[in-house]
């Protein structure tokens, strides 16, 4: 197996009617993260989160990816602590925090933690930050 960074959807409206449920699969032309597995991809809608995309200060309304492992066939696996949006409507992604943290300022590359959005905070917990340990702090931002 492999990693993937694909997107899929489904719509929920036509649970009631299996034979009419259809996935949708997204494809985007922007920069996008790498592939991966054990990440957190977490909803906001009108959560008061807000990012400066193409200079202009809007509120969030996509996903939140954080985190995962990185693996690539005859390498050791990476673990990952990057934070990107996508944005639903317009099928973008943009990176809004590369990872690069010494666990002070930021959790530490991991894998396989929870995390869920509620009102304004992205709140992660638990998980692998080595191969032998498992996380024992919680991030929220």
């Amino acid at each position: 197996g492999f990693a993937s960074s694909e997107l899929w959807s489904l719509s929920l409206d036509q649970l009631s009617s299996p034979e009419n449920m259809q996935w949708r699969h997204y494809s985007y032309s922007s920069v996008a993260p790498s592939p991966r597995s054990g990440h957190t991809l977490a909803p906001i809608e009108d959560s008061g989160f807000i990012v400066d995309l193409d200079f202009s200060k809007k509120p969030l309304d996509g996903l939140l990816l954080f985190g995962g492992t990185f693996v690539q066939p005859d390498e050791e696996p990476l673990l990952l602590a990057d934070l990107w949006y996508f944005d639903i409507g317009k099928e973008f992604w943009v990176q809004l925090d590369d990872g690069f943290h010494d666990g002070e300022d930021g959790p530490p590359p991991t894998s396989n933690h929870l995390g869920i959005s509620r009102g304004s905070s992205l709140i992660i917990t638990g998980g692998y930050c080595t191969a032998e340990a498992v996380a024992d702090v919680h991030w929220h931002a």
